[in-house]
């Protein structure tokens, strides 16, 4: 009898056991699937042969938009194909991302989508096993753009200032000293508005202001093609021409 109580007592501590071990699955898997529904990014798990056998909500929303909205059961690779059929992605980019899955390679690749949008792609791997995450840098790229431009432009007339001006010029002049290259003349003038001191002490530096974006504009419309326009400062213009 103290036998039987005692393999009942292993039995219930067995089924215990199980049902615990079976809740905390089902609590991981809840945790696992609310993070997956709430990550940012989009992300995507390849099996052994390269198929996706997860993808989150973000990244079936991302590929939808590309003309690929099935995504479950496929291999990654004839994903990528498609897309590069359809010329969404450019070949060196396809390739190599097929170089990083299929080489189970860590890395990162930038994809440039229609819209002005850009995703970085990370690619990790553990074992046979990949995951991609696709994160939206759209935001962050458009922010360096921005601040490229201010940094090389003058914001008040959105011409080359006098940093971007020498570059362009310097750019241009070694390009013309280079080897088999003919002789080319070179025009440069330095424009700039008489008394325009006085216009700012009498009318004020918004229509100060408003006079060089006027200036600015119908340089620009005077000039050909192919010319050199900068804003040095204050209100001097330079204009750089190189005769082909």
């Amino acid at each position: 009898l103290a036998s039987f109580r005692k393999l009942a007592g292993d039995i219930r501590s067995i089924l215990l056991s199980a049902v615990h071990g079976r809740m905390e699955a089902s609590r991981l898997a809840a945790e696992l699937d609310m993070a997956m529904t709430t990550l940012e990014h989009g992300l995507c798990m390849l099996d052994e042969r390269g198929v996706i056998s997860v993808a989150n909500e973000r990244a079936a929303e991302l590929f939808a938009r590309l003309g690929l909205p099935s995504l479950m059961g496929r291999p990654f690779g004839s994903v990528l194909a498609d897309l590069a059929d359809s010329s969404t992605l450019p070949n060196n980019i396809v390739d190599r991302l097929a170089n990083l899955i299929s080489n189970r390679t860590a890395g990162k690749v930038l994809l440039c989508l229609p819209g002005n949008r850009y995703f970085e792609v990370t690619v990790s791997a553990r074992g046979a096993r990949c995951v991609l995450l696709f994160e939206d840098i759209s935001d962050r790229v458009a922010s360096e753009e921005r601040i490229n431009f201010m940094a090389r432009h003058d914001m008040l007339t959105n011409l080359p200032n006098r940093t971007y001006f020498g570059e362009l010029a310097g750019e241009d002049m070694a390009a013309r000293a280079a080897p088999g290259v003919g002789a080319r003349l070179i025009s440069l003038m330095i424009v700039d508005v008489d008394d325009f001191k006085h216009v700012n002490d009498t009318f004020g530096h918004i229509v100060g202001d408003a006079l060089l974006q006027q200036v600015s504009a119908r340089l620009r419309q005077t000039l050909p093609d192919g010319v050199i326009l900068a804003r040095l400062g204050g209100d001097e213009f330079v204009i750089y021409r190189s005769d082909t």
